[in-house]
């Protein structure tokens, strides 16, 4: 009985911890965490550091977490924040390999060719993308 407690414990905790989310514009201006680029809206490209820097500067609130299931999107999430006065800012961050967190709770909402959710950093989880095997025999 114990073991079983105690594994139903360990997968909780597991799923939680896999749960990433978008950085809060307090910790980006502190130290983005790792694995995090920016990218121009407009044309794709990374940021230069001076424009990462004037980003990381006019960052006031988060916007919006999107996630794209296209082809090519590597399973990316792009995260979006407005400056002072609500205006977007013509960049975002974007992390690979990802997927929105689906749950009874979840936050996202589908959008043509994308999911996105607007809900708050704390609210719009998303969770590693696991690339499903292909089976190579038939039975």
């Amino acid at each position: 009985m114990h073991k079983k407690i105690a594994l139903l414990a360990f997968c909780f905790l597991s799923q939680w911890a896999d749960a990433e989310m978008c950085p809060d514009v307090h910790r980006m201006q502190n130290h983005l965490p790792i694995g995090w680029k920016m990218y121009d809206s407009d044309n794709g490209s990374l940021l230069t550091p001076e424009q990462q820097t004037q980003f990381i500067h006019r960052a006031a609130q988060f916007a919006l977490a999107e996630w794209s299931n296209k082809k090519n999107s590597h399973n990316e999430v792009h995260c979006y924040y407005n400056d002072k006065i609500g205006s977007h800012l013509q960049a975002y961050l974007a992390k690979k390999n990802f997927t929105p967190h689906l749950s009874k709770t979840s936050y996202w909402y589908s959008v043509t060719g994308s999911m996105d959710c607007a809900a708050g950093t704390d609210k719009c989880e998303f969770q590693r993308y696991i690339q499903p095997h292909s089976q190579l025999a038939k039975k």
